[in-house]
């Protein structure tokens, strides 16, 4: 779905301080895997638990990692 000017969603990167980048770390260390923190208001879809059953199952079907974001709000016509 193509975005209109001017609705583009980005992920922002967290800010994070010592404390937490140490955290971060750490739990990096004991995942075995690197780590992205993002600010909480990201353009990722909050799905129901339906909704994300069937997700999971489309990936499973489909052999692919399906990311869903958030519909941009409409944008009133200009005609």
């Amino acid at each position: 779905m193509a975005e209109s000017e001017g609705t583009e969603q980005h992920l922002n990167y967290a800010h994070l301080d010592e404390g937490r980048l140490t955290r971060l770390r750490q739990l990096e260390e004991e995942l075995g895997t690197y780590l992205l923190a993002v600010e909480p208001d990201s353009p990722w879809a909050d799905l129901s638990d339906d909704q994300l059953r069937r997700l999971k199952a489309a990936e499973r079907e489909l052999g692919v990692i399906l990311l869903a974001r958030k519909q941009p709000p409409e944008q009133p016509s200009s005609h």
